[in-house]
């Protein structure tokens, strides 16, 4: 969140979560988690769980393994939010697993 001091006014704590993984590192050597290309993400809590909503056609272009180390760190990331007890993930709006 203190990377994005302007950006976080009216945006949930889930919301720059993933604008800051969606950014990628800031240190030199680091790979980004959230492959260049996949900007659809999008993410809404409603009573401890969170809603991870993906975007099929952006994730089809990525290879399998990858959108899988994707996908686990970004629920890492999300669970760690105090509040947060379980994230649900959907494609395209169409639900696929959940993550408690």
């Amino acid at each position: 969140i203190e990377r994005f001091p302007g950006k976080c006014q009216g945006q949930s704590t889930a919301d720059v979560v993933i604008a800051a993984l969606m950014d990628g590192p800031t240190e030199d050597g680091l790979q980004a988690l959230i492959p260049e290309g996949v900007t659809g993400i999008t993410a809404r809590v409603e009573d401890g769980v969170c809603q991870l909503n993906l975007p099929s056609e952006e994730l089809d272009a990525v290879d399998a393994d990858t959108v899988e180390q994707m996908l686990r760190g970004i629920v890492t990331s999300l669970r760690s939010l105090e509040g947060i007890t379980a994230v649900q993930v959907y494609r395209d709006g169409t639900y696929v697993d959940a993550y408690e």
